[in-house]
């Protein structure tokens, strides 16, 4: 049986995007209490991974997007399309 990839770390309840965007901490909690569960957590895997480098990021980015990612480090919010939103 192929399973999908879930990466997960506790890294990800540190972005809290504006109050206006529906992801949050609490919804990713709800989230990794349900894959969890054995019946659910038996269908993915659950690999660990080294923190990405440029190089990584640019395998699947174009250079553009990696710099304009980076250019929002430490700002409070940007919104880099309707659906997607950094945080500091």
């Amino acid at each position: 049986m192929r399973r999908t990839a879930i990466f997960k770390h506790d890294l990800f309840f540190e972005h809290i995007p504006d109050f206006f965007h529906v992801e949050s901490p609490e919804r990713l909690r709800v989230i990794y209490k349900d894959l969890a569960r054995p019946e659910v957590a038996e269908k993915f895997i659950f690999p660990s991974w080294p923190p990405a480098t440029e190089e990584m990021l640019k395998s699947n980015h174009t250079a553009a997007y990696v710099k304009r990612v980076a250019a929002t480090a430490g700002k409070a919010f940007t919104s880099l399309d309707p659906d997607t939103q950094t945080s500091p």
